[in-house]
């Protein structure tokens, strides 16, 4: 036997009848339970040809969630059903329906039952019972306590998962992706392509993310292939200008990231063939996320 608690209702038994048009009531019934639902009452619905039942879900519903009297609230609910029926069908439909009431010390049962006018009757009756106190709201103990154990469980399933997943990368990545760059003390640094280039910036782009480099031709900066032999001469004998002058050849730099405690990064390759044909380029360079970018390296 279930227990009696106070401030509760159940709702047992049924309603049920014969549609004489079933294409107009059944809808009008799928309607009225959904309508009912919502004001906390629990019907389910069969239908078995040009028959129907509404059996009421026999769970104890809190009081409160239904804002006024359950045996009224009850009343109107099921004299809006009759409504779905045509007049001279009403006394032909059936109900069953009961509801048991809990207050402290007694049930209020109240049995509901179609009178001859087509409208619902309720019969009430009160008697003893021995009833059960609802059990009371939680305090900030038992509060705290659940939060506790969700912290401790959350705590052993990141310490668990760390294992397999890199957390403090991820953010890393996450903090860079979001953190504009710090482009006004961001350095760039391009030894041995004094001869050939001359490079201004960085500057903000407008891709998210990244830096702007402008890259300006310089007077001997080789424009053909036809141009290696002289511009080998004025390279000297520095390895450094020798190589960079090969870069400027081959149309291709490479770009190394550093962050501020010289620590390499990452790196990539960019074309600066385009500066055969014109004066400037505009290079955009896409940061890398791993770590945050203090000196740029441009080498050969």
């Amino acid at each position: 036997m279930s227990a009696k608690i106070e401030g509760t209702v159940i709702l047992d038994g049924l309603v049920e009848g014969r549609m004489a048009d079933i294409a107009a009531i059944e809808p009008r019934l799928r309607e009225w339970r959904a309508f009912v639902e919502k004001a906390g009452l629990r019907f389910s619905l069969e239908i078995d040809g040009n028959s129907f039942s509404l059996l009421a879900e026999n769970e104890a519903v809190p009081i409160a969630k239904l804002s006024g009297n359950p045996a009224r609230i009850v009343t109107d609910a099921l004299n809006e059903l009759l409504k779905v029926f045509p007049v001279a069908d009403r006394g032909g439909v059936f109900s069953t329906v009961r509801s048991v009431e809990y207050r402290k010390g007694e049930e209020v049962q109240t049995l509901y039952s179609v009178a001859r006018d087509g409208t619902i009757r309720a019969n009430e009756r009160i008697v003893e019972a021995q009833t059960t106190p609802p059990a009371p709201p939680p305090g900030w103990r038992d509060k705290a306590v659940v939060v506790l154990v969700g912290l401790a469980a959350a705590v052993l399933v990141l310490w668990i998962s760390s294992f397999f997943i890199d957390y403090r990368g991820s953010w890393r990545r996450f903090y860079n992706s979001v953190r504009p760059p710090a482009v006004a003390t961001m350095k760039v640094e391009a030894a041995g392509f004094e001869k050939w280039l001359a490079v201004e910036g960085p500057k903000a782009s407008q891709i998210p993310g990244a830096v702007t480099l402008r890259l300006k031709r310089l007077a001997d900066f080789p424009r053909a292939d036809a141009d290696a032999d002289n511009a080998l001469r004025r390279a000297g004998d520095t390895v450094i200008s020798r190589m960079a002058l090969e870069a400027c050849l081959r149309g291709r730099i490479s770009v190394w990231y550093y962050d501020k405690d010289n620590g390499l990064i990452s790196f990539s390759e960019k074309s600066i063939a385009p500066l055969r044909g014109k004066e400037v380029l505009d290079l955009e360079l896409p940061l890398p996320t791993e770590g945050r970018v203090a000196r740029i390296v441009i080498t050969s």
